[in-house]
Order: C-alpha cells, then structure tokens, then sequence
C-alpha cells in the first residue's frame, strides 16, 4: 500500500511524458490537414455553409480554442448517432475518433500557447518600440535645443562682428603715434598731457609748450 503513490506518479509521470512526446511529433501538414480534409473542409471552405475556412494553417489558428472545444464536446463535425447503441458504420461517416480528436487538441493546445508566445511577444516589441521612439524624441529635442544655441552664437558673432566693424569706422587715428604727437593733441584738445604709471601715479606732467 504504500508504495502505490509512487507507482500512480510514476505512471502519471510516463504517462504526460508520452503525450507531450506525441504533441511535439504532430505537424499540421502530416497530422492535422488531412483530418480536416476529411471531416470538416466540405463545409468550412470559402463559398460554403460554415463561418470560417479551415483551409490553410493560418485558416485554422485563430480558431484553434473553439475548435478544441468543438471536437473534445464532439459538436464538431456534426454527427448525432448514439455511440453507445445500434450500428455504428456509416458511409460517409465524418465523425472523429477519439485518436482523432486527441491530435487535433494536442494541435490546438499546440497553436494556443504559439499565440500566447507570439501576443507576449508582440506586446514586447511594442514596449521596445515605444520605449525607442521616446529615446527617438529626447534625441530631437535634444537636437532641436542645439540648433537653437548654434544660431544664437551665430547671432552673438554677427553681432560681435558688426559691433566690431562699428568701432573701426569711428576710428580717426593710426593705432600707434608717437609721444610727442600724442601730447599735441591732448593740448589741442585743451587739456593738460600728464603721464602715469601702471598705479595712475605722476611720471611727468607736459605744462611747457615748446616753442
């Protein structure tokens, strides 16, 4: 009695084990397409009683909850016979087996957690992307904030050189005169010549006019 948990989880074990090995194996080419040609693409074909086509791979992946349902709850494809009593053989019989209905929930599953991965995915992305156009606005404004210094300094240079210009034209005299020259027009001007030092202190006062 005791050791019958660990066999029941050890056949549990084996048991998962073998069906997740089989849902790996199932391919919608080799397992499921031809299923679904023969049972289910009468209908649901483009031009055809049923809601939607069950065609192609991406025909049948959105669909692939409802289908599981539909086929586990045997409501899909349509076929009211009671198992349990009478004949069970019927020509053109469309109805699954139980072989049948596992492979298409094992794809369903299958195509359940691909869409799952591919909406986390995507929801990724999209956080990156928008995480990248941020950093994309940033980077402009950024970019924006120095063009608008780089006219500035190019304005303040224009005006540095305008200003410079201006000083020039007001300019009457050589930059360099010599002394005595300096001192005639400082009399001209009506005005004492007096020469300083460094610390504005009287080196000579030129009150004599030469004669």
């Amino acid at each position: 009695m005791k050791t019958t948990p660990a066999i029941s989880t050890s056949l549990i074990a084996v048991l998962v084990s073998s069906l997740a090995t089989a849902a790996e194996r199932i391919t919608f080419s080799k397992d499921v397409a031809p299923i679904l040609q023969r049972a289910c693409q009468t209908c649901h074909r483009p031009g055809q009683i049923a809601p939607m086509s069950l065609l192609t791979y991406n025909d049948v992946r959105p669909w692939a909850r409802s289908i599981q349902r539909m086929v586990e709850e045997r409501i899909m494809p349509p076929w009211h016979v009671d198992r349990s009593v009478g004949i069970q053989e019927f020509k053109n019989d469309r109805s699954l087996t139980q072989a049948q209905i596992d492979t298409l929930s094992a794809d369903a599953q299958s195509l359940r957690e691909k869409i799952k991965f591919d909406e986390g995915s995507l929801a990724t992305k999209e956080a990156e992307l928008r995480s990248m156009r941020d950093r994309a606005a940033e980077l402009q404004a950024l970019v924006d904030e120095l063009s608008k210094s780089k006219r500035k300094l190019e304005a303040a240079k224009a005006e540095l050189e305008k200003k410079s210009d201006e000083y020039a034209a007001l300019a009457s005299s050589p930059l360099g005169l010599a002394r005595d020259r300096l001192v005639e027009l400082i009399r001209e001007a009506g005005k004492i010549p007096v020469e300083r030092d460094a610390l504005y202190n009287v080196i000579k006062v030129h009150d004599e006019v030469p004669v």
